[in-house]
């Protein structure tokens, strides 16, 4: 199902136990969307670094990276090659 250009979509799952609403990511490349969590997190334009301090959290320093982030499935990700990446279950973490 292609998608617009947008990270995240709404879906609506059905079941006979009720509705529910989901924010699922959308894949960069392919625009498929993801329903599990076969996906990476890369980061496009890595180089050079930069980074913009943000804010602090306790002891923390916490810095905008100048890359430009984006959500591939695995299979689109696996065509672009190695690419500084997070695994998708990692990367909409908090910070501690």
């Amino acid at each position: 199902m292609p998608r617009k250009k947008n990270p995240l979509a709404a879906v609506l799952v059905k079941s006979k136990d009720g509705d529910r609403l989901r924010i699922v990511p959308v894949c960069g490349e392919c625009r498929k969307v993801i329903l599990n969590d076969e996906f990476n997190v890369v980061i496009w334009n890595a180089s050079p670094l930069t980074l913009e301090p943000i804010c602090e959290i306790g002891k923390q320093k916490v810095f905008a990276h100048s890359g430009n982030p984006q959500v591939l499935c695995w299979a689109c990700d696996q065509k672009r090659g190695m690419v500084p990446w997070l695994a998708g279950e990692l990367a909409f973490r908090g910070i501690r």
